[in-house]
């Protein structure tokens, strides 16, 4: 008995084809058999309760599409409507590491430079005629966000030592404030204690970004930067948790997310900006 017979199976069957797909053929120049696949309907990859499931139903489908047609067609009229500022080159030679090279659009790093104020201008007055017909669409995105994020919320808690610090956000208010609880062993807490308060930092500024935020091993000691201007500078400064002022040293950063050293092991400048 063959090996097909005794598993049940038809001879000449092949692993991986389906006998109800394929049609036998006996050899006449060798005798041997062999299959050829018939052709078959294709076998659905999805069905239409699949594709709900993830997608939606097929006109939630269609209302997407034509949306974004939609939304393709105003932004195509929008953009043929008015040309896009184009900023002047003026080539400005730099050798840096041996090697020298050209670049048209230095004259941007400027900021004070008038030529470099009213092209940003005309750069955000196109983008602004250019969206203006979504306008309605961006609110109601926007709501729609809005809507689904919790605006008083708080962090998970982290220890450090006898402390458990966290981030909480406040209705109506843009920024997170810094905080933390003193940990004790009964089941009572002790009051919170605000450590850092993003939002009384940012009044009165056009621009606030808060960096990085460190606690001194003791736990004594605030270390934060922060960003008023947009440049992406960043000045550092030291705030004295047990008064809640801040000491008169601070020194400029260049990046947010540089690393802080250990505030007992820092060597703090003082910053020209402050003093």
């Amino acid at each position: 008995m063959s090996r097909e017979a005794a598993q049940g199976l038809s001879p000449g069957f092949q692993p991986g084809f389906n006998p109800g797909l394929c049609v036998y053929k006996q050899c006449a120049l060798k005798g041997h058999q062999i299959s050829e696949r018939a052709p078959s309907a294709p076998i659905p990859l999805a069905t239409n309760a699949r594709i709900g499931s993830v997608y939606g139903t097929r006109s939630r489908m269609h209302r997407e599409l034509l949306l974004f047609s939609a939304f393709l067609m105003v932004l195509k009229s929008s953009l043929l409507a008015e040309a896009p500022p184009q900023a002047p080159q003026h080539p400005h030679k730099i050798i840096q590491n041996s090697t020298t090279r050209i670049d048209p659009f230095f004259w941007l790093r400027d900021r004070n430079n008038p030529a470099t104020l009213k092209y940003l201008s005309d750069e955000n007055r196109y983008t602004e005629s250019v969206m203006k017909p979504l306008a309605g669409l961006q609110q109601r995105l926007y709501q729609e966000m809005r809507g689904r994020i919790q605006e008083t919320d708080s962090s998970v808690p982290y220890q450090i030592d006898q402390y458990d610090y966290y981030t909480r956000t406040e209705a109506g208010k843009q920024y997170g404030i810094f905080c933390r609880k003193a940990r004790t062993s009964g089941s009572s807490s002790l009051p919170e204690e605000v450590l850092l308060d993003e939002n009384r930092l940012a009044q009165g500024l056009k621009y606030f970004h808060l960096g990085v935020v460190d606690v001194s091993r003791d736990h004594h000691l605030l270390a934060y930067s922060t960003d008023t201007s947009g440049s992406e500078k960043f000045v550092l400064r030291i705030k004295d948790l047990s008064s809640g002022k801040l000491l008169p040293e601070c020194y400029p950063r260049p990046l947010a997310t540089q690393p802080l050293p250990p505030l007992g092991l820092m060597t703090v400048e003082r910053c020209t900006i402050c003093n």
